[in-house]
């Protein structure tokens, strides 16, 4: 019983409630910053995906057309 009186005034003249009150705001930011930066990682690879589904269109019409053309020859 006396000892978490003490750490109660111990720890109120230290300030360890605001020093948790900054570490969880800390680790919200850091969350924020995390989720963020994942989001543009995914939104980026599903970006070079589709330009990669394109140019694989392209050469497959390229090569379509070229086979077509040189058949008719």
């Amino acid at each position: 019983m006396f000892s978490a009186r003490l750490y109660r005034m111990a720890a109120s003249k230290i300030g360890v409630v605001d020093y948790r009150r900054l570490v969880d705001s800390k680790l919200h930011t850091a969350g924020d910053l995390y989720t963020f930066m994942m989001d543009q990682f995914h939104s980026s690879r599903g970006f070079v995906l589709e330009l990669m589904v394109a140019i694989i269109l392209v050469i497959e019409l390229a090569f379509v057309l070229q086979t077509k053309i040189f058949s008719v020859r």
